[in-house]
């Protein structure tokens, strides 16, 4: 087998990208797209060529008007395939706080974005789905924690005995 078919006959994963950003409240910035029922973290699907990281400075500049900085990984967690999706693997960065001032400067730039809003975690229960629910405390845990978190369907993959020094919501 030649190098273009091998690489051709290695299977695909959609990739996908969001931004964890928080007010000064440590209420979460949720999206509601008006394609689905449930709200959304700022973020969407990595183009072929780009970069993760970039596909999030990207999604922020279209869907909410703003160039704002990109921290560091958060979460990564892989979701296996229910069709019609295809398997994927989503990175979470952190967006860090926005203060009054950038939050009011948000402008919604999709047609497919009905509202946004920053949102507690008990008002987030319903308005987003149980995986995202979990990305997100997942999210702010290792934001605290300053380390990154792998996540399978939502949920963590390590050693329990490591988890203890996760701080818990």
């Amino acid at each position: 087998m030649d190098q273009a078919a091998f690489y051709a006959s290695l299977p695909t994963k959609r990739v996908a990208t969001g931004v964890l950003i928080t007010d000064d409240l440590d209420r979460v910035l949720l999206l509601q797209p008006s394609y689905k029922p449930t709200w959304e973290i700022p973020g969407g699907t990595v183009a072929e060529g780009e970069s993760p990281r970039a596909a999030a400075r990207r999604e922020l500049r279209e869907e909410l008007g703003i160039e704002h900085e990109i921290g560091s990984l958060l979460v990564m967690d892989w979701v296996r395939a229910v069709p019609p999706r295809t398997e994927a693997l989503i990175f979470v960065y952190d967006g860090g706080r926005l203060d009054d001032a950038e939050a009011r400067s948000l402008l919604l730039g999709r047609a497919e974005l009905n509202a946004y809003g920053f949102v507690d975690m008990d008002g987030a229960v319903g308005l987003v789905s149980e995986r995202l629910e979990r990305r997100i405390v997942a999210g702010l845990q290792a934001r605290r924690a300053r380390r990154a978190v792998e996540l399978e369907e939502g949920r963590p993959q390590i050693a329990r005995e490591l988890a203890a020094d996760v701080p818990r919501y």
